[in-house]
């Protein structure tokens, strides 16, 4: 009596796609054999799954995706104050990944359930992979090694910022003792932050926000671990100024995290919604109706309420075939912040377009993006 495992989720793997478990037990020839899955969240049993060997191999087949993914936890955009990496938010278990054990077992015929023949623990990420046909941007890879830091982004390795508008990017740091450090610089003349893996066993994702200021143009993000060697990776900002008013979007992106890309030009809209009722343009007047009348006329219909959304139609400069890979990641964001640069806020948005057409800079001439959001928060106009 034995099970040998074939298959789990290695690497950075992630939640909202199929996460199969292949294993092989020694005894799956037996009348009536069935392979059972006991699935635990730290030491509270999610289910207990059975299931009968698939194909000639007779291998026990489970997809738990549906399982773990009810074991992440939505949040909001993190308190951050976007000026040079001063304020750093660990996202880690439930939010940025999950974690889970499986135990495996067996039963066949009315025997009892024999349990936990072979175990593991498993963690999945809070993200999506892209689609196979866009070869421009490349899948979240696996992640490893003692010292690995990297940018969760699928930003181009150079790309625009603006002065006065924020950079948001997030720093991956895998598993190491709290004694490794992880630095996070945007150009050496301006900041050098060191990070600390605190919890020593976990993973985590760092938010962090540098907005670009002074006369340098060309801003390098770098995320760096310091060990036993040192691993880094870069981002190149061309810093430059717009002639019209700039505006930023922070947004979830592939990897779980959040981005922002900044937009040269907004132009604002409204939609409302509007209370009425109508009344009589008649009333009586001594034994006659007359047409009610004086120095305002008679509205018979009126408007009592008005509750109204703002929207915005957002235009980019001239994009990258990278460019535009990387932003089909802010369409189908389910999380997205305008940032106010009057009083250094996140508003929550909604994006109203619905669909995205990717732009390849070497075939169609090149384009800027427009799209449009609605402010998540009604405004009411007072009542008459």
């Amino acid at each position: 009596m034995g099970i040998t495992i074939h298959q789990s989720p290695t690497g950075y793997a992630s939640a909202h796609e199929e996460v199969w478990h292949v294993v092989e037990s020694t005894d799956k020839n037996l009348t009536g054999f069935q392979y059972v899955y006991d699935i635990y969240k730290g030491a509270e049993l999610l289910t207990r799954v059975k299931n009968s060997p698939f194909g000639v191999d007779k291998l026990g087949v489970l997809d738990v995706g549906n399982i773990v993914r009810s074991s992440l936890d939505s949040f909001n955009f993190p308190a951050i104050t976007p000026n040079a990496f001063t304020t750093e938010v660990t996202l880690g278990a439930d939010v940025f990944w999950t974690e889970y054990d499986i135990r495996y077992g067996q039963v066949s015929g009315v025997a009892e359930v024999s349990g936990n023949l072979a175990s593991g623990t498993y963690r999945v990420y809070n993200n999506y992979k892209r689609s196979r046909w866009d070869k421009a941007t490349s899948n979240i890879e696996t992640l490893g090694g003692l010292n690995q830091c990297r940018l969760l982004t699928n930003r181009p390795d150079e790309s625009i910022c603006y002065s006065d508008e924020p950079v948001v990017l997030t720093m991956f740091v895998d598993n190491a003792p709290s004694t490794k450090k992880r630095k996070v610089y945007a150009d050496g003349n301006y900041i050098t932050q060191k990070v600390y893996n605190v919890s020593g066993n976990y993973n985590n994702a760092f938010v962090f926000s540098y907005i670009p200021s002074g006369s340098t143009n060309l801003i390098e993000v770098t995320a760096e671990a310091l060990g036993n060697d040192v691993v880094t990776q870069s981002k190149k900002l061309n810093r430059k100024c717009s002639k019209y008013e700039t505006h930023t979007l922070v947004f979830l992106n592939a990897y779980g995290v959040y981005d922002s890309f900044t937009f040269v030009h907004g132009k604002l809209m409204m939609s409302n919604e509007k209370k009425k009722f109508e009344q009589m343009r008649w009333q009586l007047s001594g034994n006659q109706m007359v047409e009610k009348s004086g120095a305002v006329y008679n509205e018979s219909m009126k408007t009592y309420a008005v509750k109204y959304k703002e929207k915005m139609m957002l235009t980019s400069d001239i994009l990258s075939t990278g460019e535009y890979n990387w932003l089909s990641e802010l369409i189908n964001s389910p999380q997205v912040y305008y940032y106010s640069t009057e009083n250094a806020e996140f508003y929550p948005v909604q994006i109203t377009d619905t669909d995205y057409e990717f732009k390849d800079d070497r075939i169609n001439k090149a384009e800027t993006l427009s799209l449009t959001i609605e402010f998540s928060v009604a405004q009411n106009t007072q009542y008459r």
